[in-house]
């Protein structure tokens, strides 16, 4: 089983965050006009692992930069926010550092200004693996 550890200076006000790789996802990318040559676009984004989150989300911009389409509309509700309207594309997750990928992603685009992150791991992707946070050692843990 396949696993990430990660050590923070101050896990509590960091979080649980991974460098993440995100490319348009494979089913999406086997649609497209083959050429050998070309590498699908991708976008480094720094994602929270979020316990709280039903589904995974990239920040608003990221789908235009993978030249993606939207196929469908979710609505999302946060503690901070009352109801609306979020795009989903599908995307592959990459974590480089520990050689993870997590493909054929649902993942909503929506507004993440003024915080340090650039996405969510949500529990759709979490409900696959195991996840361990150790804050008295500033570390967490997930398995797929």
């Amino acid at each position: 089983m396949p696993s990430l550890t990660t050590r923070s200076a101050d896990l509590q006000n960091v979080g649980p965050v991974i460098e993440t790789w995100v490319i348009p996802s494979k089913a999406y990318r086997e649609n497209l006009p083959q050429d050998k040559n070309i590498q699908p676009p991708s976008v480094r984004l720094v994602m929270l692992v979020d316990t709280g989150a039903s589904v995974s989300a990239i920040k608003t911009g990221v789908a235009q930069k993978l030249g993606l389409t939207s196929h469908g509309i979710t609505k999302i509700a946060t503690a901070s926010h009352k109801e609306f309207e979020c795009p989903l594309y599908d995307v592959d997750l990459f974590f480089p550092n520990h050689k993870i990928a997590i493909t054929n992603v649902v993942v909503f685009e929506t507004n993440f200004e003024g915080q340090n992150i650039d996405g969510l791991i949500g529990r759709d992707i979490l409900k696959n693996g195991l996840m361990i946070y150790s804050g008295y050692d500033n570390t967490f843990i997930l398995s797929f």
